[in-house]
C-alpha cells in the first residue's frame, strides 16, 4: 500500500468530531410569551397610598362617621353636659328625677335633691375626668383610655340608680309621701347609655384588631358632612 492509500484510509476511519450538549440552555434564551394574567403585578395594595385604599372599618350608625371621630364628639358632649350637671349639683339643685313628681310634693323633691346632691357632684366630676380621658384616647389611638370610659359609664349608671332608689325611700320616710318611682325610667336610661357608648366600643374593637391606628386612619377616615372626607376624594369607597 502506497503512502497516498494510507492517508485516504486514515481519513475515512477517523471519527467525526461530536458536539455534546451538557445541559439545557438558560430559559432566558428561550423567551416564551406569557398571558397577562400570569405575569406578576407590581401594583399590590401595599403600593397604594393609605388614603386611596378601601375603608376596612365600620361607619358609626352605618353612615355617620368613623368611630374615632364619633368618640371625639361624644366625649366633648359628655364633658359639657357633665360640667353643667356639676354646676347644678353645686348650686344645691338636682335635675335627675324632679320632673317625675307633682309640684305639690315640693318637700319630697327637696329631700330627694338633698340626698342626691353629693352623689351628683362626685359622679359628674368623675364623668368629666373619664370623658377627658376618652377624648385623649381617641386623639392618640389609645384603646385603654376609651375602654375605661365605657366601664365608668356603666358603673356610674349603677351608682346613680342605686343611690336614687335609696334617696327616694329616705325622702318618703322623711316626708311621709308615697311616690311611684317609675322603673321604666331606668330601662330607658340604660338603653340610651348603651347607644351612648356604642361609638366607644366600636373604636376600642377596631384599634384592638389593628384596623384603626395612626398609620391607617387616612384609610379609615370618614364623615358624612365634612368637606375633606374620603367620599369626595374617592367616590368609589
Amino acid at each position: 500500500m502506497d503512502i497516498e492509500t494510507q492517508k485516504t484510509a486514515i481519513a475515512v476511519t477517523s471519527p467525526e468530531p461530536m458536539t455534546v450538549v451538557t445541559g439545557a440552555q438558560p430559559a432566558s434564551e428561550y423567551p416564551v410569551d406569557q398571558p397577562d394574567e400570569h405575569k406578576p403585578s407590581s401594583m399590590g395594595i401595599d403600593n397604594i397610598p393609605m388614603h386611596d385604599q378601601p375603608k376596612m372599618g365600620a361607619k358609626c350608625c352605618g353612615c355617620c362617621c368613623d368611630f374615632r371621630r364619633a368618640v371625639i364628639v361624644v366625649a366633648i358632649i359628655s364633658i359639657v353636659l357633665s360640667f353643667i350637671a356639676f354646676l347644678v349639683a353645686v348650686s344645691d339643685g338636682d335635675s335627675s328625677e324632679t320632673w317625675a313628681y307633682d309640684s305639690s310634693e315640693e318637700d319630697f323633691v327637696n329631700a330627694y335633691n338633698d340626698e342626691m346632691r353629693t352623689t351628683g357632684i362626685v359622679v359628674n366630676l368623675f364623668d368629666i375626668l373619664f370623658a377627658a380621658g376618652a377624648l385623649a384616647g381617641a386623639i392618640h389611638y389609645n384603646k385603654t383610655l376609651v375602654a375605661i370610659y365605657v366601664v365608668w359609664e356603666f358603673l356610674a349608671f349603677i351608682i346613680v340608680a342605686a343611690k336614687s332608689r335609696k334617696a327616694v325611700e329616705d325622702a318618703e320616710d322623711e316626708t311621709g309621701t308615697d311616690v311611684d318611682t317609675h322603673d321604666t325610667t331606668y330601662v330607658i336610661w340604660l338603653i340610651f347609655l348603651m347607644l351612648w357608648v356604642y361609638p366607644s366600643v366600636g373604636f376600642v374593637m377596631e384599634v384592638h384588631k389593628g384596623i384603626m391606628s395612626r398609620e391607617t386612619y387616612p384609610r379609615e377616615e370618614f364623615s358624612c358632612c365634612c368637606i375633606n372626607n374620603r367620599n369626595i376624594r374617592n367616590p368609589q369607597y
